[in-house]
């Protein structure tokens, strides 16, 4: 957790400076000054909607998401998660030890997160699910339409990936979903990775016989395989009979679900078309990168036996390919084909292709490359019910044909979207927006021209075949979060960064506002100051804005060569010093540091690596007593790297790093916190399964504890540590957020009112308001009130409110000159006080107060009479909470 800053406004103490003409000044940069080196320097500052960046990163974030929890094994344990999901139920009401508080939504209940299928109940299509990558199964009953217009159904598994959908036409108490979000197949796109697959972990297929209310597992596999079920089409005529397409090949069950066979074996069947009119008719598309057998399959015999169609069709592609054909002309077929491989060199493109004759032979209609870099992400195509010339494609946007495909023009345009849509308005600034990024798409039965639309914004509906769009996200709570973050005045400063979706600031009322764009990454507050906040879009794209996220300024893109790029992870990480919020340090494969919030930078060891240059900082935690020290956690940037991730410490800015890895086991870190009341006390936090999860060092390092004790085996993300309450932890993790109250001796889970499994990877905390906040990646973000615990401040706390601001004057007093500086600061309780000045060589020059002292507003007067002109540095601590001010002496 990488939100609590200390600042003399809201942690320990304020020194309130006045600059003086002569004397004692402090070293800062004017606003003047400081406005030439913004133009001089960062040469943007832009408005939310017109960052340049890319404008998509899945690729990326799924990788990371499966490679985090995978490390260093190359599969996933599924059984462990759900093994320690039952334990939680069978224990959870005993492992508490008093009454908890309980967890409230934030929402956003205006922006939805990734959906990747849709379904409309075939009885009344206003009612819908929603299968979605990190929130798991979503319904509706009023066609989406409302500012609270969807719930989730919980199923009991520990799986929040459903990426398939299907209700018989005779039966809509019946549901059948697939779970899991994977995109690759073992050693495929020519070996370059060795993971099992990119992406989210299934656990099969799971039906429902009552609507939803309860669940059983019907297909499944071995459980240490991220497996997935891409797709789920029932039999129009023959309701029992279900087929399934399966990373591990094509499944057939002739009796609902209770019992499979595998009749194709091929990975990666992404789609299945069964003929409406003769059932005995069924397409199956396989591969994904190139994965082995990829190709077209065709079955005569209602999926018993296939054989490879290349009449027409392409052989050789990267992409994966979607299915469809109109209810009214089953035997006309179009298939959306990803990164079809080009000749004589040229780049390969979407290929949309039409069969007239049941999937025997094909003709080319475009080669448009709609789908374009989402070609093995996201792309669909849709034919028109009832006109057979329509039809739809969509990849990163929509188009439409009018003549059976020949010619495609694009009826969408996501960078239309609207940065302040609240619940229910329009989520984009013309008729035409649609979040990017398609995955499904259905026709209402009852009017060809409505389709509902999922893609990574949530769904969609268009009334006129794709002329227009109407967003259906109210209520659907399922934007996955990277960070979270909160200011200390305002209960309403609170931001984050969701993967495909921005990063955002809550205005309230479950609403949050989107800005900057991209995939939102890390948000950070100046604690001291709720206005300037700081957010990261892919790869350190560093923003600052000094009026509460309204509009920024761009202080770090490695695009522009200033600073040199040593190459970053995708979520890449940066934190603003406790001890002085202008200081902040940044991690790519070096550490990058600056000392006036961003407007400069410097490498203080250059551009060597902290390890090496395939080894970036993925976590950076700050000292609360020393703007020098730091420590980090490194990760390959690539699972083929065979190097052994690190946490390296530093205690000289980033000059020189120290490996206190020691026995720490071999699993990524995620999180790296100084503990707030000591200053040789910080905590490492892993992913990962079958190790412990949470360890703290008390020497810097030197040795390590694993304080996991009975929390559960599986990865974590991020802890918070109280200010002087050294043995209260919280932490997150894939099933929720713990507590522990004996310094990790023992943990409960703190989970009332949460979706379970909640996965929390970020925390935050609010000292004023008494309220933590988490950020999930799939179920968006909740607050609860910590009252219980009566976390507080230190004893030394700002004095802005109560104080005039002139803690530095300067009085003249007769021949000859004497120049005093006069020092304010308010005690909240009262403490033992210690005021003393240090040179740069660190050599203690005067000690000005070092006495206990009552609670209140307190001066002290330095006479600077024989001290040389030049830098020195101010140190004023009350137990152990210290805030230290360089000071100019001139």
């Amino acid at each position: 957790m990488k939100k609590l800053l200390l600042t003399p406004k809201t942690i320990t103490l304020t020194l309130l400076w006045i600059i003086a003409t002569i004397g004692l000044i402090i070293y800062q940069t004017s606003p003047k000054t400081e406005s030439k080196l913004i133009n001089a320097e960062v040469k943007e500052v832009i408005s939310p909607h017109q960052a340049k960046i890319p404008t998509t990163g899945a690729f990326e974030a799924l990788g990371r998401y499966s490679f985090q929890r995978t490390y260093p094994y190359k599969k996933f344990p599924v059984e462990t998660l759900q093994e320690e999901l039952a334990r939680y139920k069978r224990n959870g009401a005993s492992f508490r030890t008093h009454q908890q508080s309980e967890w409230s939504s934030l929402g956003p209940h205006n922006i939805g997160g990734r959906t990747l299928a849709i379904c409309l109940n075939p009885q009344n299509s206003k009612t819908m699910y929603a299968g979605t990558a990190g929130g798991g199964l979503w319904r509706s009953y009023s066609g989406g339409e409302g500012i609270d217009a969807w719930d989730q159904i919980a199923t009991g598994f520990a799986v929040k990936a459903v990426s398939a959908v299907a209700i018989p036409k005779d039966d809509s108490s019946t549901v059948y979903i697939g779970t899991g979000e994977v995109y690759r197949y073992k050693l495929t796109d020519g070996g370059r990775t060795d993971r099992l697959s990119r992406g989210t972990y299934g656990v099969g297929l799971l039906k429902s016989t009552d609507a939803g209310k309860t669940w059983t597992q019907s297909l499944s596999w071995p459980k240490e395989d991220i497996t997935g079920v891409q797709k789920i089409r029932i039999n129009p005529k023959k309701s029992q009979t279900v087929m399934a397409a399966t990373t591990e090949g094509l499944y057939v069950s002739y009796n609902a679900g209770t019992s499979w066979s595998k009749t194709l074996d091929v990975p990666m069947v992404t789609d299945i078309l069964i003929n409406t009119k003769d059932t005995s008719v069924v397409l199956a598309a396989c591969g994904v990168f190139k994965s082995a057998n990829y190709g077209l399959y065709r079955s005569a015999d209602g999926g018993k036996n296939w054989t490879k169609i290349t009449n027409g069709f392409p052989t050789a592609y990267s992409g994966k390919v979607l299915l469809d054909a109109a209810a009214s002309f089953p035997d006309t077929v179009y298939a959306s084909v990803g990164a079809v491989d080009a000749s004589g060199g040229q780049p390969s493109t979407t290929y949309l292709l039409r069969s007239a004759d049941q999937g025997v032979t094909w003709e080319l209609k475009s080669d448009t490359d709609y789908s374009i870099y989402q070609y093995w992400f996201a792309h669909y195509v849709l034919a028109h019910d009832t006109d057979a010339n329509k039809v739809l494609t969509a990849g990163v946007d929509v188009w439409r044909s009018g003549n059976q495909g020949s010619n495609l023009v694009k009826v969408s345009d996501w960078r239309k979207w609207n940065f302040n849509a609240g619940i229910g308005e329009p989520e984009g600034t013309g008729p035409d927006y649609i979040h990017g990024d398609h995955h499904d798409a259905v026709s209402d039965p009852n009017n060809p021209d409505v389709v509902y639309l999922a893609c990574d914004g949530g769904v969609f509906r268009t009334d006129n075949f794709g002329s227009s769009y109407t967003g259906l996200n109210g209520g659907l709570q399922t934007v996955q979060f990277y960070s979270i973050a909160s200011g200390q005045d305002d209960s309403l400063a609170i931001g984050g960064g969701l993967q495909d979706n921005a990063s955002i600031f809550y205005n309230g009322n479950k609403e949050w506002r989107r800005v900057i764009g991209g995939d939102g990454m890390i948000t950070r507050y100046n604690i001291g100051n709720d206005n300037e906040v700081y957010a990261t879009a892919q790869f350190l794209y560093l923003n600052r804005s000094s009026d509460k996220g309204q509009n920024f300024t761009v202080v770090l893109n490695f695009q522009t060569g200033t600073p040199a790029s040593t190459g970053t992870h995708f979520v890449a990480p940066y934190a603003l010093s406790p001890v002085n919020p202008k200081v902040i340090y940044a991690g790519g494969g070096a550490i990058y540091r600056s000392t006036n919030r961003g407007n400069s930078w410097v490498l203080p060891n250059g551009t060597n690596p902290v390890q090496d240059l395939t080894m970036p900082i993925a976590s950076i935690g700050l000292s609360y007593f020393d703007v020098d020290k730091l420590v980090v956690a490194t990760a390959p940037r690539d699972p083929s790297i065979s190097l052994k991730p690190q946490i390296l410490y530093s205690n000289d800015a980033g000059a020189s790093f120290k490996n206190v890895t020691g026995n720490l086991p071999d699993r990524l870190a995620i999180d790296v916190e100084f503990d707030p009341n000591n200053d040789d006390t910080f905590y490492v936090v892993f992913s990962g399964f079958g190790t412990g999860h949470v360890y703290r060092t008390q020497d810097a390092g030197a040795t390590w504890e694993n304080i996991s004790g009975n929390l559960p085996n599986v990865p974590h993300s991020c802890i918070f540590i109280p200010m002087e309450r050294p043995n209260l932890l919280f932490v997150g993790n894939d099933l929720g957020v713990y507590v522990s109250e004996d310094g990790g001796t023992t943990w409960e889970a703190y989970n009332k009112g949460l979706p379970y499994p909640a996965n929390v990877v970020d925390m935050s905390y609010n000292y004023n308001t008494g309220k933590m906040q988490i950020g999930t990646h799939g179920n968006g973000a909740f607050q609860v009130s910590l009252a219980e615990y009566n976390i507080q401040l230190p004893a030394v706390v700002t004095g802005l409110e109560t104080v005039k601001a002139v803690d530095f004057e300067f009085t003249n007093a007769p021949n000859p000159v004497v120049s005093e500086a006069k020092i304010s600061y308010q005690l909240r309780k009262n403490a033992a006080v210690n005021l003393t000045i240090f040179d740069t060589q660190g050599r203690k020059i005067r000690t000005l107060v070092n006495k206990q002292q009552t609670s209140g507003t307190h001066q002290i007067f330095w006479n600077r009479t024989g001290i040389l002109p030049g830098m020195y540095k101010m140190v004023l601590q009350t137990g152990k909470q210290r805030v230290t001010k360089n000071i100019l002496v001139k």
